[in-house]
């Protein structure tokens, strides 16, 4: 929600679709490039620190590998919910209501239809 807020309703919004659209005309339309990237950079940093001090409370463990298989999954969210890979389009309302269509299918898919064939569940982890 605040980065619906941010990216809808104020000037460094534009400036990081600017930045992400196309760099030379961002910067030839006076937007701060180096601070706009800057901020992006720690705004990842400290969400990434804040899932991470989430996963160690929940398993009681630190795990440097445990999201390296999710990246096509996270891709493949956001491209559903219209963010462009080259940048510049697409809105954090969308991504999420991407991400959470994809879950609910893929897991409707792996766990309702395949375990009334008689399928086991195991065979997920293998692709």
């Amino acid at each position: 929600m605040l980065a619906a807020w941010v990216l809808n309703g104020r000037r460094f919004g534009n400036w990081i679709y600017a930045t992400g659209g196309n760099l030379d005309s961002a910067a030839k339309s006076g937007v701060p490039i180096l601070r706009v990237k800057t901020v992006l950079f720690i705004a990842s940093a400290l969400c990434c620190t804040l899932v991470a001090c989430l996963s160690i409370f929940q398993i009681d463990q630190a795990n440097a590998n445990a999201g390296q298989t999710l990246v096509f999954e996270v891709v493949t969210a956001s491209v559903i919910g219209g963010t462009l890979i080259t940048g510049g389009l697409g809105s954090p309302i969308g991504a999420a209501f991407a991400a959470l269509l994809f879950g609910i299918v893929s897991q409707g898919f792996f766990s309702r239809t395949f375990l009334r064939f008689g399928t086991k569940h195991s065979w997920e982890e293998c692709s």
